[in-house]
């Protein structure tokens, strides 16, 4: 038994040693999940971002997805609206074709199109308050949250691109996801 004891306190020292590190991370591991993506910085400081999409069945037969959301050395104390372009619904082709025209403004989501918003701040459309993650004075945050939507049937895939962004009108500091093509359950 006293073995066993001095072994973890060993362990222990090791797994803290191993995890306390001075130095600044060169990417950041997206978050576990089903669809997994790094943020890709567009605009502003330095840092990373991963997130993750869960989908999850419920008795309703709509999309319910557990989103995960990881940040680290970003700008300290911001807050970021999570956005989202959502293909896969109004009617439109090529919704899970694995290319995310909405995020890029593409046809058919382009300005020749019917008019739509190309990210909207999640649980828009959704009534509810806007989802936000915000960094610490280290410029860490992170963001568990169950996203819920109707118009979204159990079954289909579609394609759908995130982004964070610290204003929705003019934003200096933009990350975006991959665009991942994601099947509701």
């Amino acid at each position: 038994m006293v073995m066993n004891a001095a072994c973890s306190v060993i362990f222990c020292s090791l797994l803290v040693s191993a995890c306390s590190s001075t130095t600044a991370p060169s990417k950041l591991e997206p978050p576990p999940g089903t669809y997994r993506s790094a943020f890709t910085m567009l605009k502003g400081e330095g840092g990373f971002g991963g997130m993750s999409v869960t989908p999850k069945a419920i008795p309703e037969g709509t999309y319910t997805a557990d989103i995960s959301v990881r940040l680290v050395g970003l700008k300290a104390n911001t807050t970021y609206l999570v956005q989202r372009a959502q293909e896969g619904i109004g009617g439109r082709p090529l919704g899970g074709d694995g290319i995310c025209q909405r995020s890029l403004s593409l046809f058919p989501w382009s300005s020749s199109d019917a008019a739509a918003p190309t990210f909207q701040t999640v649980p828009l459309p959704n009534s509810g308050p806007l989802i936000m993650v915000t960094t610490a004075a280290n410029g860490d945050g992170s963001l568990d949250f169950e996203f819920r939507t109707l118009m979204i049937l159990a079954g289909t895939t579609n394609d759908v691109m995130f982004r964070l962004v610290d204003n929705d009108a003019a934003p200096t500091t933009e990350l975006h996801s991959d665009c991942m093509t994601i099947t509701a359950r």
